[in-house]
């Protein structure tokens, strides 16, 4: 059991610092502090003479939030942290300690240029009295522990970690290990640590009551530093971790497809892909109040990504009471406030690249964008949290002079980038988002550009965490200049506009450049119009002989601006627009043997693209398309794609599904609130029954009246499928959620590999 020690206790505790670790994101290098064991009497010396010094202590009792030293796999689970990110690792045991000491003197603190940390660090490099007088303070400290470690070995450790530190400061050390040390032999310091003070010159010694007392409290600090950089990065591993998931099978699937779904075939793996990895996170009624649709795998990474985080806000706290700070809870806001700051920090390179449009995860994962916006939208709001835990906890520590706080730059700096996030989670709730999409994206913008600029001048002297600012830089700067030169490379182009049905435009593309559609892609267009040429928005794509072709349901907003503008020139106009793309995901279709696929509304744009890739392919595989529409206008803008599919006998159900009081000729546009052919009138029932189809039988596809019945349709392929077989689906939300759920619960109906994949297309 772990033992508590009162005020006077001389008795001997376990100090466990496994995980007392520095990543410095700079050079990418890591202290580890030893185990150590060491009196617990050492630490309750009386204070030392001049009590005007900063480093003035009064002794603990020291407060554990760690682990015990019997939880064993507790303890195993921080030395696995600490072995994860301790490469180049060097040892620092003495070093911090009597550093701070050396550089607060002013017989060093003099030679310093500036009065930053840095330049106090590069004057004690380069200065012999400097580096004796360390000398001597290691040497005190080393028979603290020499029955531990030895005197020789800490002072080598600790000296070693002097030519990291000064090389960080861009310098070296005046005197190696072997050279420091029979030059201190020969000059051991007379002159103790407060007269040195005073006559601002010379070697001096430091007295035990500072280096004791000191020591343990610069280790209590620096090793919660030292902790929350390692803990930041473990959430980073992990975040890594997950993605290499989904680099590895997205890989597979595409160079050795058959090993890949032999493996996710089998039984084990079905059942998890059943009941973990393929379902829909949540049934249909939650899906619709949280708007979220998504498969259930990429959530529960980012479950356990939540509860890493909160676990490691929690243990290894080395707390000790500091004479200028009267109060406990000051020093928990110090500590408090350090580690969340740097949680917050380290979340920030990749929320910016799952956020952005040239995202390589993407293609490395086969993971689609929607599912990095999730994880982009959950790791901004946690570290949302994190930021204003960090406001809290420094509020706290800053208590006795808050109003002075407030007059400081990096302060206010750092409040700032703290609202602006704020705003950014209350405006990206999806239910604002819809309400005004182009508002949201300019605001969103703005506000992410205020918040880095911000956080940069909030964090300018701390290197770690700057470097973190840096790195955001770089991924937004290459997102956007990989955005110009799609559009460089695209140029200029004279598009084609037509209103080839009411409510829908059809926009032909020449081609400019050398970069071409491709199953699934989709694009960006702005339209050269001094009004709405800022923004962009996205449609599926697919290649014909004339260009690129895209279709877009008009809308509120810019389509339905175009749209009036196309028919003042009759129904059909030339645009100039700049077009920035393709993205999205390539998907392996041709290594199964059959494919169904399921579109809703303008949803067959994605799907006929994926159809259409096969036919250049050598291989025999069997599709079926079921396409589920409001009414046969949609008919008309894609009669030229359908005559081509049937043409490559590829089986097309059309489904029309119009709502109650329709009439055959004027049908309302599908929503999501669409109605089943049960809730029909009779007279639409014998209307649409007895209506001549003529343009179904030109271009030979089969018609059905009413909504299909998903479940059963999907599950009748699944049982009669003659090998591999993928569905695939591409529709309004809800559409999507039944196919996938359909897909899961009925992997067991074959022995045959099963998979699913879907393309959505709401926001």
């Amino acid at each position: 059991m772990e033992k508590k020690v009162g005020r006077g206790g001389l008795q001997a505790v376990s100090v466990w610092f496994t995980v007392a670790i520095r990543t410095s994101s700079r050079s990418r290098r890591i202290r580890v502090l030893q185990d150590l064991w060491v009196p617990a009497g050492i630490r309750h010396q009386q204070p030392h003479q001049n009590q005007s010094l900063k480093w003035c202590l009064e002794p603990p009792p020291r407060i554990w939030i760690s682990v015990s030293r019997n939880s064993v796999m507790l303890r195993l689970f921080y030395l696995l942290l600490a072995t994860l990110v301790a490469a180049d690792a060097r040892v620092d045991l003495w070093y911090w300690p009597c550093s701070e000491i050396i550089i607060s003197n002013q017989a060093v603190a003099k030679l310093a240029t500036s009065p930053l940390f840095d330049f106090q660090i590069k004057a004690m490099c380069q200065n012999r009295d400097a580096l004796i007088s360390l000398y001597q303070c290691f040497d005190g400290l080393g028979e603290l522990m020499q029955d531990k470690i030895g005197i020789d070995k800490g002072i080598k450790l600790s000296w070693d970690y002097i030519n990291y530190e000064c090389k960080e400061v861009n310098t070296t050390v005046l005197y190696t290990y072997d050279e420091i040390k029979p030059i201190w032999e020969n000059n051991k310091p007379t002159q103790d640590f407060y007269t040195a003070n005073q006559t601002g010159s010379g070697t001096f010694t430091t007295p035990r009551n500072m280096t004791d007392g000191l020591m343990w409290a610069t280790f209590g600090k620096y090793t919660n530093i030292w902790t929350s950089f390692a803990y930041s990065e473990a959430t980073v591993y992990y975040v890594m971790g997950c993605m290499c998931l989904g680099v590895i099978f997205n890989f597979m699937s595409w160079i050795t497809p058959k090993l890949a779904g032999a493996a996710a075939n089998s039984w084990p793996s079905r059942q998890v892909r059943r009941y973990v990895t393929m379902p829909a996170t949540f049934g249909p009624r939650v899906s619709y109040w949280f708007s979220f649709y998504g498969q259930r795998l990429p959530v529960i990474m980012l479950i356990g990504y939540f509860i890493l985080c909160l676990v490691l806000y929690f243990p290894t706290y080395e707390i000790y009471t500091y004479k200028w700070l009267p109060h406990r809870y000051q020093i928990w806001g110090w500590f408090i406030g350090v580690r969340s700051g740097y949680f917050c920090m380290y979340k920030l390179p990749y929320l910016f690249l799952f956020g952005g449009r040239n995202n390589i995860l993407i293609w490395l994962t086969g993971w689609d964008m929607s599912v990095f916006n999730i994880w982009h939208r959950w790791i901004g709001r946690l570290a949302t949290i994190d930021a204003i835990v960090h406001f809290v906890a420094w509020s706290i520590y800053y208590q006795t002079t808050i109003g002075k706080t407030w007059k400081l730059l990096y302060w206010v700096e750092g409040v700032i980038a703290m609202i602006a996030m704020i705003i950014m989670c209350v405006q990206g709730w999806v239910y604002i988002r819809r309400f005004a999409y182009d508002f949201f994206v300019l605001l969103h913008i703005a506000l992410a550009i205020v918040t880095i600029v911000t956080l940069y001048y909030h964090v300018l002297y701390v290197d770690e965490t700057l470097e973190l600012c840096y790195a955001v830089f770089a991924i937004w700067g290459f997102d956007h200049a990989a955005r110009l030169a799609r559009l460089v490379m695209h140029g200029v182009s004279n598009a084609t506009v037509v209103e080839t049905a009411d409510d829908f435009l059809t926009f032909t593309v020449p081609h400019n450049g050398p970069i071409k559609a491709y199953a699934g892609s989709h694009v960006y267009i702005h339209i050269c119009h001094p009004l709405y040429f800022w923004q962009s928005h996205p449609l599926s794509s697919h290649e014909t002989p004339e260009g690129i072709k895209l279709v877009c349901r008009v809308r509120n907003g810019l389509t339905k601006k175009i749209r009036d503008m196309v028919r003042s020139k009759g129904g059909e106009r030339n645009f100039k627009i700049l077009v920035d793309g393709p993205y999205g995901v390539p998907v392996n279709t041709g290594s199964y043997d059959e494919v169904a696929y399921y579109a809703g509304g303008i949803g067959i744009t994605a799907i006929y693209s994926h159809i259409t890739k096969r036919f250049n392919s050598a291989t025999k595989q069997l599709a079926s398309l079921h396409w589920v529409i409001p009414d046969r206008r949609p008919l008309l803008v894609f009669e030229k794609e359908l005559k081509t599919l049937a043409a490559n006998n590829v089986a097309v159900h059309v489904h029309i599904d119009p709502l109650p009081g329709a009439t055959v000729d004027a049908l309302p546009p599908m929503t999501e609130e669409l109605s089943s052919i049960s809730e029909m009138s009779d007279d639409l029932k014998l209307a649409i029954d007895t209506a001549e189809n003529s343009v179904t039988e030109n271009i030979g596809v089969q018609e059905h009246n009413g909504r299909p019945d998903l479940s059963t349709l999907i599950s009748e392929q699944i049982r009669e499928s003659q090998g591999s077989l993928l569905v695939m689906c591409c529709g309004p939300s809800p559409m999507n959620l039944m196919a996938r759920s359909t897909v899961a619960n009925n992997l067991n109906l074959t022995r045959n590999y099963i998979q699913y994949f879907d393309e959505g297309f709401g926001m």
